[in-house]
């Protein structure tokens, strides 16, 4: 009985094919970013439970405020390393769609949420944020969707920018609310990168 026998140049290529790497595209890296906020009383807030006021750094970095700046970029939550960072900045015509959330659980839980459509160097773009701090002495989350958005820097050494996947910008939010409507003030800055598009 005769077996069948295979040419060489068919070997050749079952043999290559073996040996070499699989191609697949790499995995994307994570998301990842940062925020500083604060929650105040603001004039006229007399009913703002946060009297003195109560600031958050994602992630927390002992002795030192976050700073959003070319010179001065700050620690940033990795997805799934230090705490959880989801985010979307995707064209919409001549702006970009932004939607991001960042939160960490230690030392204490912190939220920040933003959602809105900012063009690049814009500095007056309406958009929503929720910020939720174990901090806040009612345990409450603060929301609104009547904040202002910059991603226009105001100087030379400030980083603010958007482009498809990431964002730095700032905010400001002068009647923030918690599920029992006590009215505060908010501002902050954020950094989303690595995210998708």
């Amino acid at each position: 009985m005769r077996l069948p026998t295979l040419s060489l140049a068919f070997v050749a290529t079952i043999v290559s094919s073996a040996l070499l790497p699989s191609c697949s595209d790499p995995v994307p890296p994570p998301a990842q970013g940062t925020a500083w906020y604060s929650l105040s009383r603001g004039a006229g807030q007399d009913q703002c439970l946060i009297a003195g006021g109560v600031a958050g750094n994602l992630p927390t970095v002992t002795g030192k405020a976050q700073a959003v700046t070319t010179t001065d970029a700050p620690a940033r939550v990795v997805n799934g390393d230090n705490g959880s960072v989801s985010c979307r900045v995707s064209p919409s015509g001549s702006a970009f769609s932004v939607l991001g959330t960042i939160q960490v659980s230690s030392p204490h839980t912190e939220l920040l949420h933003v959602n809105g459509t900012f063009a690049p160097g814009q500095s007056d773009a309406k958009g929503s944020v929720t910020i939720a701090d174990a901090n806040i002495p009612s345990g409450a989350s603060f929301a609104s969707t009547n904040c202002v958005f910059s991603v226009k820097p105001a100087n030379s050494i400030e980083g603010l920018d958007i482009a498809a996947g990431r964002v730095w910008g700032s905010f400001t939010c002068s009647d923030i609310a918690d599920d029992s409507k006590h009215v505060c003030s908010a501002q902050g800055i954020f950094v989303f990168e690595n995210c998708d598009q």
